[in-house]
């Protein structure tokens, strides 16, 4: 029996019991042992959770140092490029061609570069893109503990579970 079925067959007892359907004993004795089963279940499910979890971190751990590896050899490639380009640069080759590889030095797309952003914006703020205003929750969250009222925002508590 799953824990859905153990908790509708619960409430039906309690329910019976409530309206007198069934005598006080066997009543007691029914819903000691669903809660006995329900508890079972849960303690199943709560281990299912926890070993869930734990499998989740580790593979956290792996996509951190993963990531952490990726990051050093895309650093290492660049680096590589960059001296390379330097050294084709110093002695004037534009392009090497070999049996596995072509090389070749070219002008990148032009990029902007602002060298002061304040300046560019008292001379010209038609440049620049407003953002979209977001709402400071912790602040609202702490004006709102000390008592104060705004429209439209309140103080929402949820039920969680805590399985240690």
């Amino acid at each position: 029996m799953n824990l859905i079925d153990l908790t509708n067959d619960y409430l039906k007892v309690k329910e019976m019991a409530e309206n007198g359907g069934i005598p006080f004993e066997a009543v007691a004795d029914t819903l000691d042992g669903l809660e006995g089963e329900f508890d079972s279940k849960a303690d199943g499910i709560a281990s299912l959770v926890k070993r869930l979890t734990a499998e989740a971190g580790a593979i956290k751990s792996e996509e951190d140092n993963l990531y952490k590896r990726r990051k050093a050899k895309e650093n290492a490639a660049e680096r590589l490029k960059s001296y390379l380009l330097g050294q084709m640069t110093q002695i004037g080759k534009k392009k090497l061609e070999t049996a596995s590889n072509v090389i070749s030095v070219s002008l990148s797309p032009p990029s902007v570069r602002i060298e002061d952003e304040k300046a560019l914006y008292a001379i010209r703020p038609d440049l620049f893109v407003a953002a979209e205003p977001k709402a400071d929750k912790n602040t609202i969250k702490t004006l709102l503990k000390g008592g104060e009222e705004i429209p439209g925002v309140f103080l929402e508590q949820k039920e969680r579970l805590g399985i240690r």
